[in-house]
């Protein structure tokens, strides 16, 4: 970030080993564009929706998310059988057929 000039090393002035971090012009530049290019794509993507249906979404958005974030080792080993499962039955029925 700091070599595409988004952002400013500074020394801190009462602590010399702290080094501060600050957006720059350029960054803030970028932060206003790329909130643009999100707005765009949003309603690109989701315009089609009426707000109901968007807050549906996002609410089934919000389970997913949260269904992945509980997911843990257990899970994985589970949800690795499961598809080495279908995988098993689909050959079966590849050569049944």
């Amino acid at each position: 970030m700091e070599k595409d000039q988004l952002v400013i090393r500074t020394p801190d002035r009462d602590d010399h080993r702290v080094t501060r971090v600050i957006i720059s012009d350029v960054g803030r530049k970028a932060v206003v564009e790329n909130q643009i290019f999100r707005d765009q794509v949003d309603q690109l993507v989701f315009g089609a929706l009426t707000e109901d249906e968007q807050v549906q979404l996002e609410g089934l958005f919000g389970k997913l998310l949260t269904s992945l974030h509980d997911f843990d080792v257990q899970d994985e080993e589970q949800f690795k059988r499961v598809l080495k499962q279908v995988k098993i039955t689909k050959e079966r029925e590849q050569t049944d057929d």
